[in-house]
């Protein structure tokens, strides 16, 4: 991701930022969890990214059931990597909000937490749907690794505040 002669495109997409304004309140908390978002849906990198490694799980579950859900896994993994510049697109005129640094890193973490949840769900529902080796541990084992993955090892490395905005 970190390629220095990449530019910048995003494109408008009014029906996924249609959603994401009826998914997440309309709430100062909510306000850089709702950013990220709009970002991530808007910025063609990581969006793209995201599909692309989402398509490609869904081939692997095709192509090697029966060991799939490690390459799954591994999927999560790259993906959870390939998010966390994401952090450092903020403007610093967006980090003039009276909200509080850890409420960002945590809105940040949320974020990365929730597009993890979804991509496993849709790769274990293909999974579910190929064969019948997708029982119910690997739901659980799945979860689990999302979950220990984003508060454990994605949260030492997220510091939206140090980023782009000296205190």
């Amino acid at each position: 991701m970190d390629v220095p002669n990449l530019k910048r495109s995003s494109r408008n997409r009014s029906l996924l930022t249609m959603i994401l304004k009826r998914c997440i309140p309309y709430s100062q908390r909510y306000t850089f969890l709702y950013l990220y978002s709009h970002m991530f849906v808007r910025y063609n990198d990581y969006f793209y990214l995201y599909l692309r490694l989402t398509v490609i799980g869904i081939f692997i579950n095709y192509a090697i059931p029966t060991s799939g859900w490690i390459f799954n896994l591994l999927i999560l993994f790259v993906t959870g990597l390939q998010v966390i510049p994401l952090q450092y697109e903020i403007k610093q005129s967006a980090l003039l909000y009276p909200i509080s640094k850890s409420q960002m890193n945590d809105s940040f973490l949320k974020f990365v937490l929730l597009i993890l949840y979804i991509q496993f769900f849709i790769l274990y529902f293909t999974m579910f749907i190929h064969t019948s080796t997708a029982k119910i541990y690997f739901l659980v084992v799945g979860s689990l690794f999302v979950y220990i993955f984003v508060c454990f090892f994605i949260s030492k490395r997220v510091n939206v505040s140090g980023s782009s905005f000296k205190e």
